[in-house]
């Protein structure tokens, strides 16, 4: 008996250090295809193409790919670690940064970038955040 609490202990605490193997994106539609920029957008705009994911939460949970930019629309599928959704979403430039938005459950979603080359989804609501991601290949 006292081996088998044992194991299952291990078990238990092998799953809290490995987060990353609990949860993983799902495959990526097979239709999704990164267009390739028209070559007279600005470098800071075609920055946001390719694919990000949440660094702020369990790795695999959620993931965002921009497939296609203009400099007033963008095309996103964002997933929460079970399917993928195709969103539509505006681009615009204020105090000369770029920024993409759409509107979700909570509100306005804004996606920045930051100086270091990450990018940053914040969401409103009753309790605005914002959430960092990182570039994934």
């Amino acid at each position: 008996m006292k081996k088998k609490v044992l194991l299952l202990a291990m078990v238990l605490v092998l799953m809290l250090l490995t987060p990353g193997v609990l949860l993983a994106l799902p495959p990526i539609p097979t239709h999704v295809r990164i267009t390739e920029p028209d070559p007279s957008l600005p470098k800071e705009l075609t920055a946001f193409l390719g694919k990000w994911e949440a660094t702020g939460r369990q790795p695999g949970s959620m993931a965002i790919i921009v497939e296609k930019i203009n400099e007033e629309k963008a095309t996103l599928y964002i997933s929460d670690s079970t399917s993928w959704n195709r969103r539509e979403a505006n681009v615009s430039k204020e105090q000369g940064k770029y920024k993409i938005w759409f509107h979700a459950q909570r509100g306005i979603n804004e996606m920045s970038l930051k100086e270091d080359g990450s990018l940053t989804l914040s969401y409103g609501g009753n309790y605005p955040s914002s959430l960092p991601f990182k570039r994934i290949p």
